[in-house]
């Protein structure tokens, strides 16, 4: 039940969901609320990613949820089948400076979600902060990081 409720609010969560049918209000997901930190990203299609760690001593956790046919823009794109595991040190450091990088420039920030931008929340001891990121190659080096984490 955990799991569902978690995933469930974690599809709700991002302010910036991309081309998805969800309503425009933010919903606050308490599991990510408690967590020692989490990095959420929705992709230019809207998929999610959402990486946390509950405790120090847990060991960190992602989880894939894909865009489905059916909420997406044009009724047929499929982001793939969903995905949860572990990571490691190395992986969670690669994930945060990559998220650093992005979110300190300025340059590759949009106020608005369009096609194709990346959408970031990121929760940490320095409190709540959300970006959205243009398409282009920054972001598009940041998705390729991501792909051990929606494809089998």
């Amino acid at each position: 039940m955990l799991i569902l409720r978690t995933t469930l609010a974690f599809l709700l969560t991002s302010p910036l969901t991309g081309c998805s049918t969800l309503p425009p209000q933010i919903i606050q997901d308490p599991v990510a609320a408690e967590a020692l930190w989490s990095l959420t990203y929705h992709d230019g299609s809207g998929n999610g990613f959402r990486f946390w760690k509950e405790s120090e001593g847990d060991d960190a956790l992602f989880e894939y949820v894909p865009i489905r046919p059916e909420r997406s823009s044009s009724g047929l794109y499929s982001g793939g089948e969903p995905k949860k595991g572990t990571l490691d040190d190395e992986r969670v450091k690669e994930l945060w400076q990559w998220a650093r990088r992005l979110e300190s420039d300025a340059s590759i920030h949009v106020s608005s979600r369009m096609k194709g931008s990346g959408a970031f929340s990121l929760r940490s001891s320095d409190g709540v902060r959300d970006f959205m990121v243009k398409n282009g190659p920054l972001l598009r080096k940041f998705d390729e990081l991501l792909v051990p984490f929606r494809d089998d």
